[in-house]
């Protein structure tokens, strides 16, 4: 009698047939039966081992039941993600991991995944697509560290995935495991960043700025009073400014305006001074920002101007008259000018 498996995919037999004679007809006859591997995630499958109708006297045409089997399915639907824990920082240090498929897939397998926290890390793709091709190529992830410009030390944060989707019922079922990771803080500390200065100021008018900003967030508003240290060589605005916990990283222009002190003195040197910052914020109340050193460029110039002669003399004794002024004025008495 003839025999076969009807599902070849899932096991195979030896031989194919088996003859009974009127000598052996009482010893049973093996059938080995081998479960194939089909490399699919598809979990355990029947299948059956089946006769054919039997030849010969008084056996002709009957037909054995078949032999139910079950081929136990060696592939797991799973992930491998490796590692599953590190550190990125707020410098923009970055986290690299896998993500692999254990077993092929029937089809697509489409895996989402995020950071659990934006302002601590971001990754580079949030959709891992595997197919049955790729499905055993790992894929990698980049995790770069961001900086909140908070002083909140080191924190934890996941990259965690969502629902598995594809056309593969066994790995939608399922989903790779969360990475744990941690940012390190930057060091952001209570402070003050000043730009350098544009230019000098001089006693034409000519203006010079710069810009003033908070290092780290209040926890209520900062007020600074920026001061000449002398209003005679130069001026300063605004007359304070407002840091709050919304604004505290946006530049504030300050601007310093030369004064003309109408005496020949050289280039003069002054500074642009903050009192102590005044706040409910302990850690800013009393913080005070660094001077800005300045200087005024002198425009006056040491002469003597003789205005225009009214007149003529004469032999008669009429007279004629002329004014002389001195073009700056002078750090003393001037006497004696022929």
């Amino acid at each position: 009698m003839a025999y076969s498996i009807d599902d070849a995919s899932e096991g195979s037999v030896a031989g194919s047939s088996l003859t009974f004679t009127t000598d052996n007809w009482a010893a049973p006859q093996s059938i080995v039966i081998t479960g194939e591997d089909d490399n699919d995630t598809d979990g355990n499958q029947a299948y059956k081992l089946v006769f054919e109708s039997a030849l010969g006297a008084d056996y002709a045409g009957l037909v054995p039941p078949a032999a139910d089997l079950t081929n136990i399915d060696s592939e797991t639907a799973g992930f491998t993600v490796e590692p599953l824990e590190g550190t990125t920082s707020e410098t923009g240090s970055q986290f690299l991991f896998t993500v692999v498929l254990n077993e092929q897939p029937t089809g697509n397998v489409v895996v989402p995944l995020n950071s659990n926290d934006q302002g601590e890390g971001r990754v580079n793709k949030t959709v891992l697509t595997f197919t049955t091709a790729n499905w055993n190529a790992p894929q990698t992830v980049t995790v770069t560290g961001r900086d909140d410009l908070e002083k909140d030390g080191d924190q934890p944060y996941k990259i965690v995935f969502a629902a598995t989707t594809g056309a593969d019922a066994q790995y939608n079922a399922i989903r790779p495991p969360d990475i744990s990771l941690v940012n390190t803080d930057f060091g952001d500390s209570e402070g003050y960043l000043i730009t350098d200065l544009t230019n000098n100021v001089t006693e034409d008018g000519t203006q010079a700025t710069f810009t003033i900003r908070l290092t780290s967030r209040p926890a209520a508003n900062v007020r600074l009073v920026p001061v000449s240290s002398d209003t005679g060589e130069g001026t300063v605005s605004p007359g304070f400014i407002l840091f709050g916990p919304s604004n505290w990283s946006s530049p504030r222009t300050v601007t310093i305006t030369g004064v003309d002190d109408s005496v020949d003195d050289g280039d003069q040197p002054f500074s642009i001074v903050f009192a102590p910052a005044t706040s409910s914020d302990s850690n800013y109340s009393g913080l005070q920002p660094t001077s800005v050193a300045v200087v005024n460029e002198d425009n006056d110039t040491a002469g003597i101007v003789i205005g225009q002669v009214s007149g003529n003399t004469s032999e008669d004794e009429t007279q004629a008259t002329f004014t002389v002024r001195l073009q700056t004025q002078p750090s003393g008495p001037v006497a004696r000018v022929r």
